[in-house]
């Protein structure tokens, strides 16, 4: 089974976004952001596209 490299590229941006912001909050107790969360990893993954 062959993936597409972007594809996998999009789900390390996600998993990696997600589980720093949540050790980050979890360390400060402060609560989970979503909309930080989603804007940053919406911004990396238009970032990784014109890179890439």
């Amino acid at each position: 089974m062959r993936l597409d490299k972007r594809i996998l590229n999009f789900l390390m941006i996600i998993c990696l976004s997600i589980g720093t912001f949540w050790w980050t909050f979890f360390i400060f107790h402060i609560e989970f952001d979503w909309i930080l969360v989603g804007t940053v990893i919406i911004f990396r993954m238009i970032a990784s596209k014109f890179i890439f």
